[in-house]
């Protein structure tokens, strides 16, 4: 029987996915709950949609489209270690991507099919993670399992699987590191703790900003020993410390090998040198209020003169020295000293804009590959209109299904959310670096689809509820909000 009280035949009983919560001698009460089963023709018509849906568009629609922006720059970096290029210059950019796509690349020929294709595989395996963290954080069956068919489906995360852009592995990581220590936690095994330095570390490599999650994951770990402590677990404590450890050695193990290379060439310890620049551009006195990411996102010579002449000055091209990357962060911390109302303004503007809505595909579609603005207005619709969407439904689950959410799971993945987020508060922001994150904010769109699927009418009282209508509002504002801008910018 399921949880639901259903039949489930012999083959689709629930998979094994992780370790039993260890039995204890408390009361019932005081064990985790366990996840919701999931049954294997479940998983196989998961799976099977995700990929089906992401070959047609990445292969299909979209597959003439060429490598474009930073995902080419990854391309690029992974065909130079196939080549043997690489040895004597730094990493400008996050080698993870790259060596996500180097085996492909090495085995299958330097070619957009293949890079499409093995981020096609990161992206589904993101919607098999993100669906087992929605187990552990959701009570209900269906919405556990509308959770597997938002990241199936989800628009913007769809489009995005035909380019090698890092977002992808991204997202795959912070869902394992996620997922790992849900389980580490529930199990104590030392193995999950390790799996999630594996995953962080990976993440780390792949976008530097995923360690700012180790804030939360350093305050789970005081806020966890002090209530072990305080009930006098000791064996817990002492296994939770060693699990602590285990993950920060695996961490580090996987990112030694590209900080060594880039101290090798006279970087310093370092996983890539464009985070100097990156700060440079976000903290000047030519950056937009708003859009931050502006200077980032042109060749030197398409700004005014004064501001090419700073730029010229300050930043640096794709092989710096070492001087040169000092040089552009110390003139962002002196802006920054000097500015602190417009260091402010920009701060709080970053926040918001983070939260923007996608359009990274839609608008390669028209810059990259030209097809002009038809093209780019309905892809645009599509891929906006799904996050938004998406926006909207956890809003009504935090409003209306909170009895379907596991408290404790819901803080520590909106914790995680909001400590990703600061590095981008910090230097520029988009609506495209929310990506990473969506895996954690998805189990609480599949609780709002839950929600208002259960009983005819719900629409109704979503309409006729004030904090839905406060809160869907306020987030409508910051979507319109982007689109002024984006669209001035244009």
């Amino acid at each position: 029987m399921t949880d639901h009280g259903e039949r489930v035949e012999a083959f689709d009983q629930p998979l094994a996915l992780a370790d039993r919560p260890r039995e204890r001698a408390a009361p019932e009460a005081a064990r985790p709950e366990r996840p919701v089963a999931l049954t294997r023709r479940f998983w196989a018509i998961l799976v099977a949609v995700a990929f089906s849906v992401r070959a047609i568009v990445a292969l299909g629609l979209l597959g003439g489209m060429p490598i474009t922006s930073d995902a080419l720059s990854y391309s690029e970096q992974a065909s130079d270690f196939v080549h043997h290029v690489h040895g004597s210059f730094p990493y400008y950019w996050p080698p993870g991507t790259s060596y996500f796509l180097y085996p492909g690349y090495e085995l299958f020929g330097v070619h957009a099919v293949v890079a499409r294709l093995m981020t096609i595989v990161a992206s589904v395996l993101a919607v098999v993670l993100s669906t087992l963290i929605a187990r552990r954080v959701l009570r209900d069956r269906r919405a556990v399992m509308a959770t597997g068919f938002v990241m199936a489906l989800a628009p913007e995360i769809v489009l995005m699987s035909a380019q090698p852009y890092s977002f992808d592995l991204t997202l795959l990581a912070i869902d394992g590191t996620a997922l790992a220590l849900l389980v580490a936690w529930e199990t104590g095994r030392l193995r999950w703790y390790a799996l999630a330095g594996l995953s962080l570390g990976a993440g780390a490599l792949t976008r530097p900003s995923t360690l700012s999650i180790v804030l939360v994951l350093l305050g789970a770990l005081v806020v966890l020993g002090l209530r072990l402590r305080r009930e006098g677990r000791g064996a817990d404590l002492r296994r939770l410390l060693l699990g602590a450890g285990a993950a920060a050695v695996c961490a580090l193990a996987v990112m030694f090998p590209a900080a060594r290379h880039n101290h090798a060439v006279g970087q310093g310890w370092t996983l890539s040198v464009n985070n100097d620049q990156n700060l440079l551009f976000g903290n000047s006195p030519y950056t937009p209020n708003y859009k931050t990411y502006w200077l980032g996102q042109h060749e030197l010579s398409y700004f005014p003169p004064a501001t090419e002449a700073y730029l010229r000055r300050f930043a640096y091209g794709s092989n710096p020295t070492l001087e040169q990357r000092t040089r552009a962060r110390n003139e962002a911390k002196r802006f920054v000293l000097a500015h602190p109302a417009v260091t402010g303004l920009r701060t709080v503007n970053r926040v918001r804009a983070f939260w923007g809505f996608p359009y990274t595909i839609s608008n390669n579609i028209r810059t990259d590959w030209h097809k002009g603005n038809v093209a780019f207005a309905g892809v645009l619709l599509f891929e906006a209109g799904g996050y938004i969407l998406l926006g909207l439904l956890a809003i009504a689950a935090a409003v209306f299904a909170r009895p379907m959410i596991r408290r404790s799971g819901a803080i520590f993945l909106l914790a995680l959310v909001a400590a990703f987020e600061l590095p981008y508060a910090l230097d520029f922001s988009g609506g495209r670096w929310h990506y990473p994150v969506l895996g954690l904010l998805a189990p609480f769109a599949g609780a709002g689809i839950a929600w208002i699927t259960a009983e005819r009418g719900r629409w109704r009282l979503l309409l006729a509820s004030r904090p839905f209508l406060i809160a869907a509002a306020i987030f409508l504002a910051v979507q319109a909000e982007y689109a002024y801008f984006v669209l001035r910018s244009s």
